[in-house]
């Protein structure tokens, strides 16, 4: 459970994801993003525990849901992770940039 009022990526989460660990979390910055509420994770409004609460149950009660929500997190951090995004640094940032060098 990720209980953050504001945040723009925390770790917690792309680590979960990736480790097969499904993931409640506040409507906020990445994983509001990310988990698309009941595609690869389940969301709570920002300053409701109550509801955070409930979403932790209902994960806790259905392990049908955590396994379908843990196989779609596992594919969509996919592109997250760092040698994925170092590669498409190098080619969308560095390589277009040396060859304006020349």
């Amino acid at each position: 459970a990720i209980a953050s009022r504001s945040e723009g990526g925390p770790k917690s989460l792309t680590e979960s994801m990736s480790k097969g660990v499904a993931v409640v979390s506040t409507r906020m910055g990445m994983p509001a993003d990310v988990l698309a509420d009941g595609q690869a994770g389940l969301l709570a409004e920002n300053e409701d525990a109550a509801g955070l609460a409930r979403q932790v149950l209902r994960l806790a009660a259905d392990p049908e849901l955590r396994a379908a929500l843990v196989a779609c997190a596992r594919e969509r951090v996919k592109p997250l992770h760092w040698p994925v995004l170092a590669g498409r640094y190098l080619d969308e940032v560095y390589r277009p940039l040396l060859a304006t060098l020349g």
